[in-house]
């Protein structure tokens, strides 16, 4: 059986959100502070594959899109973090390649767009070196549902008066379309700027 696979949008940032009770005995930190959500970068690739009679199937889906309409506010504290009303839309293109036995058979690209609705969230963190930060949880926001996901490091550093995150994820799983397992590999880089206020 020759299918299509469906193609796959990945359009994620990991944003790094924090609590909203402060202990007044907590120690600053060297990011502390109230900052502005700026924007969000980010490279996502999506590999789908699949073996059957015979044959391999995989796509591969590639996105890239700097956010825009930023909205959103990120408080810092010694340990914890707290972001409230984080929101963009994005506006990109997709390109979509298509292989059986490896070798290209058809490739296309389509427009996306979506908006983020404003979104609080909450979380701990901490310091481990003078760049790389530790995050308890954080969100991922695919189309415009946030989810929650595991505890991730990132690096950190400070430009002036701007705050950037960068981290890098990958995520592997068995999907199931149209009756049909598959192997599922999203990998994504994001860069997101906070400006302190």
């Amino acid at each position: 059986m020759k299918m299509k696979l469906p193609s796959l949008l990945l359009f994620t940032v990991i944003a790094f959100f924090t609590s909203c009770k402060k202990d007044s005995n907590e120690a600053a930190s060297p990011i502390s502070g109230n900052y502005k959500f700026v924007e969000l970068t980010a490279s996502a690739i999506s590999t789908i594959s699949y073996a059957e009679e015979g044959t391999f199937y995989k796509s591969v889906t590639y996105t890239e899109y700097t956010t825009k309409n930023n909205k959103g506010n990120l408080e810092i504290g010694g340990s914890n973090m707290k972001s409230t009303g984080l929101a963009y839309s994005i506006d990109t293109t997709t390109k979509t390649d298509y292989y059986e036995n490896n070798e290209l058979v058809d490739s296309f690209e389509m427009p996306f767009k979506t908006e983020v609705p404003a979104t609080d969230a909450v979380t701990g963190y901490k310091i481990i070196t003078n760049d790389s930060i530790y995050v308890n949880n954080g969100l991922i926001f695919s189309g415009n549902t946030p989810t929650s996901v595991e505890p991730a490091g990132a690096k950190y550093r400070m430009e002036g008066d701007r705050l950037i995150f960068n981290t890098t994820a990958t995520q592997t799983k068995i999907i199931q379309l149209q009756g049909v397992n598959m192997n599922q590999e999203i990998k994504v880089s994001a860069e997101v700027i906070f400006q302190k206020q």
